[in-house]
This record gives C-alpha cells, sequence and structure tokens, in this order.
C-alpha cells in the first residue's frame, strides 16, 4: 500500500500559466522590389516588442508530459527605410504593423530540484499580420538612381496568414507560493506578403521574460 501511495504524485495534472515580455530582432526583414532593377531593397524594422501568455497542463513528477497553449501579440509604428545596392536611402515608409500569433504544442519538462523546471515544447502556429491604412504622403522617395521608381500605395490596408512550426525551451524558478519566474526562447518562420507594399519575413529567435504560476 505504501509503494503504491508513493506512485500518486506521477499521475496527478499540474497546471501552469505564463505571462510574457519579449522582442525578437527584425533588421532586413521587410522587403520591397524595386521595378526599374527587380531587386530586392531591405527594410530596417529594428526590435518587434512581443506580449503574450502561455497554459501548460503536465502529467507527471520530476519528469512531466503534457501540452501547452497560448497566443503573443506585436505592435510598432515606426518609419521604415528601404535602402538602395549603393547604400542610398530609396523610399522610406511610416506606417504601422500589427501581429497576432496563436499556438498549440507538446511538451516535456523535468525538474532536476523542486524549485527548478526546465521544459521544451513545439507544435503548429498560425500568425495573422495586419498593415493598417495610411496617408500616401508618408511615403518619401530619394533621388534619382535610388528609387525614384518605386510607387507605395498606402491607401488600402493589407493582411496575411502564414502557417509555421514552432519550438521553445525555457527554465522557470518556482518558489513555495507556487509563483514562478524564468526565461524563455522560441523560434518560428512566418512569412507575410503584403502585395504592394512588401513582403515580412520573421526568421529570429524570440527571446522572453515569463511570470507566472502553478495552478
Amino acid at each position: 500500500a505504501q509503494e503504491s501511495n508513493a506512485e500518486l504524485p506521477a499521475k496527478i495534472a499540474h497546471e501552469y500559466v505564463q505571462a510574457w515580455l519579449g522582442a525578437t530582432d527584425a533588421d532586413e526583414a521587410w522587403t520591397i522590389e524595386e521595378p526599374t532593377t527587380n531587386s530586392d531593397l531591405l527594410g530596417d524594422y529594428s526590435t518587434l516588442p512581443l506580449l503574450g501568455g502561455v497554459g501548460q497542463r503536465m502529467w507527471g513528477n520530476r519528469a512531466q508530459l503534457g501540452f501547452e497553449g497560448g497566443g503573443l501579440v506585436s505592435w510598432k509604428s515606426d518609419k521604415i527605410a528601404f535602402a538602395a545596392s549603393n547604400g542610398q536611402i530609396a523610399v522610406r515608409v511610416d506606417t504601422e504593423l500589427f501581429l497576432m500569433d496563436v499556438f498549440l504544442g507538446g511538451v516535456l519538462s523535468v525538474r532536476p530540484a523542486r524549485w527548478l523546471r526546465i521544459y521544451a515544447a513545439a507544435g503548429p502556429s498560425i500568425a495573422w499580420g495586419y498593415l493598417p491604412s495610411e496617408d500616401d504622403d508618408e511615403v518619401e522617395v530619394g533621388p534619382v538612381g535610388t528609387g525614384s521608381g518605386i510607387f507605395i500605395d498606402l491607401s488600402s490596408s493589407e493582411r496575411d496568414f502564414s502557417f509555421a512550426l514552432y519550438g521553445r525551451v525555457g527554465l522557470d524558478i518556482e518558489l513555495k507560493n507556487g509563483f514562478t519566474f524564468g526565461v524563455s526562447a522560441r523560434y518560428a518562420e512566418h512569412e507575410f506578403d503584403f502585395s504592394q507594399r512588401g513582403e515580412l519575413k520573421l526568421d529570429e529567435m524570440q527571446f522572453f521574460l515569463t511570470l507566472g504560476s502553478k495552478l
């Protein structure tokens, strides 16, 4: 009977929730085509802020297996400068970007100590990108030879969906009251085609600080 009772904790389900605050690098992630040369102009969008969260349901004790589901959002309003091959600014666009990403995946975690949990997760991810309409006078074209043939119509909004697989690793430090804090790194390669307003490819690692609780 004592041996049977000792196995009970491994069968209990554990639930965790996390809130995320992070960022990802978007340098040269945006491209538009220069019609005179059919070459791609790279736009620097710098760093994208990320805000999100996840919930996990796990089974086991020191070794745990389960699943997670969550989402993240990003919003940025900035002026993007697209450089020509000679390094000069070909066109500069003032625009807003909104991203939303939802995901669901399996999780494997280990607890080398009562207060430490290390985990890895992977699964499908679907993202939605949106560019609202802007005033056309927000487009500044460079001198002749550096993009004078480029025309960007900002009068209509653009949106696109992207499907990808994601992978995530992280660690949590758990206090006695169940409060957790830690770090996490996530990767998902999403590509958005915003028609005449260019293409956005996000293929850099996402880094997060996490705050949460064991329920």
